[in-house]
């Protein structure tokens, strides 16, 4: 084997456990993959890979987000988001090249990527008891929970967000049928009760949309994921019991935030704040429809009194990514993934379809629909998101597609 493919390889190997450590490490990761991906391509010819469909409309919004950004108000601060944004494709082509010239890469990642969510797992429950992670870092908010080597509050959304990828791995392995759902029962159980005790409301839905799309969908885990449900519920009521602070996070303090009281009841998203984000968003995309305002500039234009709603107006992005790509680059920026909901509705209700009408062949498989899980949780529209352009989420989200890519263009894992 090529010994630039070890070398990436290795790396993409590190990539789940670099991500616990924040930001840095795995965008490095990430931009060494796609140097030694495109070097590979181009020195063998083999420009196939920039032929899918689906590279084909990241080449064309991402010379649209630069275009934008070149024509902004704000020209340095918006390229310096766009402008490497490249990376993030030439990652999911990588991850399918890796795919197809690593005959062990799936089963030594999925092997890692094990590995990390348990440490990770094992991490947050650490935290929990003792009240730091594992570099003695505690949270900054008594009812959250940190990165397992780092102080960002999003541990339940790292697990809640690669889960079906492990489990789309893990069912594709070749452990023996048995282990697989114990394995399986496993993560499912003790990522829900951990999600819960991180006291991030998001992770627990992005959970709660996962486990309703495998049972709507799936033919092998539907009995395993509903016993595995009723155990985690029985955890979670049982430590809600004996620690009320948790229930008070994520129920209560919802229920609050979503409705206060003023001269009359009021009803938010989320909460006052997102509210506040979101109407400023919308401000702004109003007198900036077809081309917004340009990539990173929300930070600067919630401030003006025209925008404005209220002393919340202003962060470093709306915390939703439709309405971040809405105000930042317009109805034009947002056909893109506006056309990736067209496709997944398309090819879920053609299996939906082929389930109905008892078809012995699914027109997914289980493995397709895993990785097709971590896109539903991607562009799920209602949930507060980082910020669209971040490095750490956008290795999250790019990591799967090319696992896809390479199970409808080289049928690896497929039907």
């Amino acid at each position: 084997m090529n010994i630039s493919i070890n070398i990436a390889s290795i790396l993409f190997y590190l990539i789940p456990l670099a991500l616990l450590s924040g930001p840095f490490l795995p965008d490095l990761f990430l931009s060494t993959i796609s140097i030694i991906f495109l070097i590979n391509v181009l020195y063998y010819r083999q420009y196939f890979y920039f032929k899918s469909y689906f590279f084909i409309l990241f080449v064309l919004f991402y010379i649209y987000i630069v275009a934008n950004s070149i024509f902004s108000d704000y020209r340095l601060l918006s390229l310096h988001s766009s402008l490497f944004y490249f990376r993030f494709g030439l990652f999911a082509l990588a991850t399918w090249y890796l795919i197809e010239n690593n005959k062990h890469f799936i089963n030594y990642f999925g092997q890692i990527l094990l590995l990390t969510i348990l440490l990770a797992l094992v991490g947050g429950f650490f935290q929990y008891f003792t009240g730091v992670n594992f570099l003695g870092i505690s949270s900054e908010m008594q009812s959250r929970l940190t990165l397992t080597f780092d102080d960002k509050l999003i541990i339940g959304g790292y697990i809640a967000r690669l889960l079906p990828l492990l489990v789309a791995i893990i069912l594709i392995g070749s452990s023996k049928l048995k282990y697989k759902y114990i394995i399986i029962s496993v993560l499912f159980v003790f990522s829900d009760v951990l999600i819960y005790l991180s006291g991030e409301r998001t992770a627990l839905v992005l959970i709660t949309i996962l486990t309703l799309f495998l049972l709507a969908t799936m033919s092998q885990l539907k009995l395993l994921r509903i016993l595995s449900i009723i155990l985690s519920i029985g955890l979670i009521v049982g430590i809600s019991i004996y620690n009320p602070e948790t229930k008070k996070r994520v129920v209560d303090l919802t229920i609050e935030q979503n409705y206060q009281e003023e001269s009359v009841k009021k009803f938010y998203y989320f909460s006052p704040v997102h509210d506040s984000l979101a109407r400023t968003s919308i401000n702004i995309f109003r007198d900036n429809l077809v081309f917004g305002s340009g990539p990173n500039t929300f930070r600067e234009m919630c401030s003006r009194s025209d925008y404005r709603i209220d002393k919340h107006s202003c962060s470093t992005h709306p915390h939703n990514i439709y309405l971040q790509l809405a105000s930042e680059t317009g109805i034009i920026g947002l056909l893109p993934i506006l056309l990736i909901i067209f496709y997944l509705v398309y090819i879920i209700s053609k299996h939906l379809y082929s389930i109905i009408t008892s078809k012995e062949k699914k027109f997914l498989s289980d493995y397709q629909l895993c990785l097709i899980s971590c896109f539903v949780l991607t562009m799920w529209p209602l949930l507060p998101t980082q910020d669209f352009f971040n490095n750490w989420i956008n290795v999250i989200f790019y990591i799967p597609i090319g696992f896809y890519l390479s199970s409808i263009y080289s049928n690896n894992y497929g039907k």
